[in-house]
């Protein structure tokens, strides 16, 4: 929105009644104009005086403050430069302590991962055959999931109502007691064990297993002639007894 512009002095003039123009002429006619502009020259001077000491003091007056403040900006300049320079070097050494410490973990794993390769690989071969047949009887376990339907008769039910019934919690329990025993020779296999030991602690393993193994109808290997045996899994009445389940 543009602004109406003021009139001109002699506009304003003209838009005066006849009676204050003419009291007007009569003023500038008068000394008392002459004494009007004088005095405001006086003033006008006066404040520019002022403004020009203003001008010539301030260098002087505002030299201390400003020769700190340009005293702490160098500081600082100098100071975001050095922290600069420190940070740089700290990120190369933190990238080169990395760089060891990697290098160190990986000869710590190789000299590691070497030492166990090698004493698995030289262990009683009959300690790898135990685990591999233990971790067969999981596998089998897997397989002994169930779920089947049956007549309730308990307490607070209704007589003959389908309950849904499943031993998956059961199977869960005995897979965690085979994994157990197959860590416990999978530790044997890094250890300087006799042949003798070797066969007490297989023995032990399959001996834990079989009542474990056997809620599920099933049979752990076994230690024949000093040699592991696989035998059958399942024990027959197992077939018989699931079959009577499904279909009886």
């Amino acid at each position: 929105m543009q602004k109406t512009p003021k009139p001109s002095p002699l506009a304003r003039l003209q838009q005066l009644s006849p009676f204050v123009r003419k009291r007007l002429e009569v003023l500038a006619e008068s000394t008392l104009a002459d004494d009007l502009i004088a005095e405001d020259e006086k003033r006008r001077l006066a404040r520019r005086r002022e403004l020009m000491a203003t001008l010539k003091a301030a260098p002087a007056k505002h030299a201390k403050a400003l020769a700190a403040a340009v005293a702490a900006k160098a500081k600082a300049e100098a100071d975001f430069d050095a922290a600069q320079v420190a940070a740089k070097a700290a990120m190369q050494a933190q990238q080169e302590a990395f760089r060891s410490f990697h290098a160190a973990e990986f000869g710590q794993s190789q000299e590691i991962g070497d030492a166990e390769r090698e004493l698995i690989e030289t262990a009683d071969p009959r300690l790898a055959t135990a685990i591999f047949w233990l971790e067969d009887r999981g596998e089998w376990l897997r397989m002994a999931i169930d779920t089947w339907a049956e007549k309730s008769r308990g307490a607070g039910q209704i007589s003959g109502e389908t309950v849904i019934r499943s031993n998956l919690a059961d199977v869960r329990v005995a897979m965690a007691e085979v994994r157990d025993q197959v860590n416990r020779l999978r530790a044997l296999q890094l250890q300087a064990v006799t042949a003798s030991e070797v066969e007490r602690e297989i023995s032990a393993a399959f001996a834990e297993l079989e009542p474990v193994l056997a809620k599920f109808e099933m049979r752990a290997p076994t230690l024949e002639d000093h040699e592991v045996k696989p035998a059958r899994p399942w024990i027959a009445s197992f077939d018989a007894a699931r079959e009577l389940r499904l279909n009886g």
